[in-house]
C-alpha cells in the first residue's frame, strides 16, 4: 500500500537509517568527484534500477536521469514500507506515472534538474531535496 507523504521526509524508522545526510556532507567535499566513479547523467537511462545496477559494479556516486522541474514539482511524493521505494507520481487520471523513484540503496545519489528559470528550478528542487544526496542543475546542453 502505497502512502502519500508530502513533508518530504521518510518516516519508516527502518529507512530513516539510511538518510542520516553523511552522503550530503561528502559530496560538497571539493574532492568528492576526485578519482571516483561516477555514472552521470543520462536522459532515459538513469533510471533507479540502472543506478543500482551501477553501485552494486562499483560506482561511488550516481546521477538520475535529467527530469524537468516543472514535471517533479507537480508529482506527489509516495512512499511504499513494502519495498522501502519513495516515488514521485504524477497526479490524477486512476494511473499513477511514476516520475523519479529513490531506495536506501540509492546512495550517494545526485538528482539532476532540467530548468530554465531560478522559480520552477526551486519548486522542482524542494520536492525530492530531503531524499537526494545533492541537486545537479542542468539549465542547457
Amino acid at each position: 500500500k502505497m502512502e502519500a507523504n508530502n513533508d518530504s521526509l521518510i518516516t519508516d524508522s527502518s529507512v530513516d537509517e539510511w538518510h542520516t545526510r553523511k552522503y550530503k556532507s561528502v559530496l560538497l567535499d571539493g574532492d568528492a568527484y576526485t578519482n571516483k566513479k561516477i555514472l552521470a547523467p543520462m536522459v532515459r537511462v538513469g533510471t533507479l534500477p540502472f543506478r543500482l545496477l551501477a553501485l552494486h559494479y562499483g560506482a561511488d556516486i550516481v546521477y538520475s536521469e535529467e527530469i524537468i522541474d516543472k514535471k517533479i514539482a507537480n508529482t506527489n511524493r509516495l512512499y511504499n514500507p513494502t519495498t522501502n521505494l519513495v516515488e514521485w507520481v504524477t497526479p490524477g487520471g486512476g494511473v499513477n506515472k511514476v516520475v523519479f523513484a529513490t531506495c536506501p540503496k540509492d546512495h550517494p545519489n545526485v538528482f539532476q534538474l532540467g530548468t530554465s528559470s531560478s522559480i520552477t528550478a526551486l519548486q522542482g528542487a524542494l520536492q525530492v531535496c530531503n531524499d537526494v544526496d545533492a541537486i545537479d542543475i542542468n539549465m542547457g546542453c
